[in-house]
Formats: C-alpha cells, sequence, structure tokens
C-alpha cells in the first residue's frame, strides 16, 4: 500500500498507514498504542484544489518527528509562525484597504486560511486531551487558538469593510440618481411651460395668411404671449398632480 508517510519511519503504527490511505484528507488526530499522529494542513492559497498535508509524529517517548525541514518541535512551532506571518500581513492589508476590489481579494485569501485555522485548533486540542501532561502541547493549543480567533477577527472586519464600501457606493449612486431626477424635473417644467408658447410661435410664424397679420401691435403680440404662458401654467399643473 502507498502512502503519504515516510517509509524511514521506524515502529510508527500501521494503522496509521491503512487509515491514512493515498490522500491526506481533513486536518485530525490520530492515536494509537501511546502514538499520535497530526494531520495538518500548509496555509492554503485561495486556488489551491489540494490542501498540501503536513505530518508530525510524536512517540510514546515524547519525541516528535515530522515529513518537514527540521525537528518535530521546531517545524511544528514554524507551522504556526507561518499562519501567524499570514494573519499579520491580512491585517495590514484589511487596514489600508479602500476600495471594495482590496477587500475582496482579501477575502478571497483570507477565508480558506480561516477555516483551516479552526481545523489545526480542534486538532491540537484534541492531542491536549490525548497527552494532558504535555506543556508543549497545551501552549501550540493555545497557539492555534490565538491564530483561529485572529483570522476570524480580520474575516470579520474585511466583511464589514467591503460592506461599507458597496453602502457607501450605493448611497454615491442613489444621491446622483436623485440629483439627475431634480435636473430632469426642472427641464420638465421650463418644456412644459414653453412649449405652447413655443408651438403658438412656430404657427404664426408660418407665411399662411392666418387674418392677423394687420392686428394692432403690440397687442396682438402680448395677447398671444400671455395664451402661452396660461396653457403653459396649465400643463405645468397637469404634469404636477400626483399619479402623472
Amino acid at each position: 500500500m502507498n502512502s503519504l508517510l515516510p517509509a524511514t519511519w521506524e515502529h510508527l503504527p500501521q494503522r496509521f498507514h491503512e487509515r491514512l490511505g493515498d490522500d491526506v484528507g481533513r486536518q485530525r488526530l490520530m492515536e494509537h498504542d501511546g502514538h499520535l499522529l497530526l494531520v495538518l494542513h500548509a496555509p492554503p492559497k485561495p486556488d489551491d484544489d489540494q490542501r498540501t498535508g503536513r505530518f508530525f509524529w510524536r512517540r510514546p517517548d515524547g519525541s516528535w518527528k515530522t515529513t518537514e525541514v527540521g525537528s518535530g518541535i521546531g517545524a511544528l512551532e514554524a507551522h504556526l509562525a507561518e499562519f501567524e506571518s499570514l494573519l499579520n500581513d491580512a491585517e495590514e492589508e484589511e487596514a489600508s484597504a479602500e476600495h471594495a476590489e482590496q477587500y475582496f481579494d482579501l477575502l478571497r485569501r483570507i477565508t480558506p486560511v480561516h477555516r483551516a485555522a479552526i481545523h489545526l485548533h480542534a486538532v491540537l486540542q484534541k492531542a491536549r486531551e490525548a497527552k494532558d501532561e504535555d506543556e508543549r502541547i497545551i501552549r501550540w493549543r493555545d497557539d492555534a487558538y490565538a491564530l483561529e480567533r485572529r483570522a476570524e477577527l480580520v474575516l470579520g472586519e474585511t466583511r464589514y469593510g467591503l460592506d461599507f464600501v458597496s453602502a457607501r457606493f450605493a448611497e454615491a449612486q442613489a444621491r446622483e440618481a436623485q440629483e439627475m431626477a431634480h435636473s430632469s424635473h426642472r427641464l420638465n417644467v421650463l418644456a412644459a411651460l414653453f412649449l405652447p408658447a413655443a408651438t403658438i410661435a412656430s404657427f404664426m410664424g408660418m407665411n399662411v395668411p392666418h387674418g392677423l397679420e394687420d392686428a394692432a401691435a403690440p397687442w396682438t403680440f402680448l395677447a398671444i404671449l400671455l395664451l402661452g404662458v396660461v396653457f403653459g401654467v396649465g400643463v405645468k399643473s397637469m404634469l404636477d398632480r400626483p399619479g402623472t
């Protein structure tokens, strides 16, 4: 059977090989005859389809082995430090973000990290329950909880920031739409006032005899202008009625 665990790990329970199989699967703790195997994931990236497994084996005598570079204890502490570094960068990006694209990009990257931190804390909590006398596991469990909490806070702040930017943009659009509506209303009022007068003037200006060519000036002009204004006010009143 193929296994993701090193063949050079002597005295590793065969049960771990059988339970792990060919795929890393979810983050979890395996326990057998005093042996602990922590199956963890490297800090994920948003476009990763497969998680990269990291394995930490604690033997009954308290010694550790790992598939990573370095000693088991140092490698596990470096594993936690990677999450901390990612969260430090995420907090700085969230604090300086101003646009929706920045918040959305950060949201894509921090969401899988938050999920991985939750499962990391759960695995170390089970390890702490299995080996409650190991102070190092207790410290790692506490560090994992702090990482989970920080990831949750960064994720929440990022979502709030994205919501705020979206709301501010929607408010600006609504304000612009209202201003456009007011401008359009003013244009409609002007059109309503002057359209009748312009229509009458256009009709009277045609080269067609209408019998008013020789009427006394300026009374005819004033009368026609007054008639246009009256019609204009009437049209405006009709436009101002509710439902029209």
